[in-house]
């Protein structure tokens, strides 16, 4: 190999390098050290409750939760009047991982499949907490067992490529028909066991208002859940 053909190499080595440490801030930065909302538990079971996954995952706790529950789910006071429902009544809250704005930026990327990766790899290590009894108890599941990036190649090519505005890329373009037809934004689907609650739990993220959700899939009916994910929350107790 020559020495402009080696250079060449070594610069781009170093863009992938630098470009992955960008990555882990955009999506870890604005998680550790700003808490956006309270989640405020009620004063009879909260504590007991912060102490289990506190106890059984500080990193859950760290890196911030986004809770999904009904329709009516809101960060604050009431937040714990929005957050059971089905049956038996289950609760749910997913580690955070990105905001809305980070992830859309990231879809910019050149490199489609670097963006899977990299979105698979921060998203497959979710954590999902069941929370059952009212809040008298919780139970931490492992890892999704499986992680999906949705993010076609249109919606690359839009966006990443010819570089035109989430709206065009997503379906909104009015009359401009050299826009997208609609179609869903660009999202990740992670899927749980819950062997305990002979259930399994779908989650999708996606980065606009009201469209992540999750979906809880037991022997009789499915159970839809409104997730607040583009903020981190922390439990409060009065």
């Amino acid at each position: 190999m020559n020495e402009s053909a080696e250079k060449g190499k070594k610069m781009r080595t170093r863009w992938r390098r630098y470009r992955g440490a960008l990555v882990a801030i955009a999506l870890f930065g604005v998680a550790l050290p700003a808490w956006a909302s309270d989640l405020w538990l009620p004063t009879e079971s909260g504590g007991s409750l912060l102490a289990s996954i506190e106890h059984d995952c500080p990193s859950c706790l760290e890196r911030g939760l986004a809770p999904c529950g009904t329709a009516d789910i809101r960060p604050g006071r009431r937040f714990a009047t929005g957050l059971f429902q089905g049956a038996p009544p289950r609760g749910y809250f997913l580690t955070f991982t990105i905001r809305h704005q980070a992830f859309r930026t990231m879809l910019v990327d050149a490199d489609r499949a670097h963006v899977s990766a990299r979105l698979s790899e921060y998203f497959g290590a979710t954590r999902l907490i069941v929370v059952e009894n009212q809040f008298g108890a919780a139970r931490i599941l492992p890892a999704p067992d499986s992680t999906e990036v949705v993010y076609s190649s249109a919606q690359h090519q839009c966006l990443a490529v010819e570089r035109r505005n989430w709206a065009c890329c997503h379906g909104d373009g009015g009359s401009d028909h050299s826009c997208l037809p609609k179609t869903d934004a660009p999202h990740v689907v992670m899927t749980w066991r819950d062997a305990v609650g002979q259930e399994t739990l779908v989650a999708t993220y996606a980065p606009v208002p009201g469209f992540s959700r999750l979906i809880r899939r037991g022997p009789r009916n499915d159970t839809l859940y409104y997730c607040l994910s583009n903020e981190a929350g922390r439990l409060r107790v009065p």
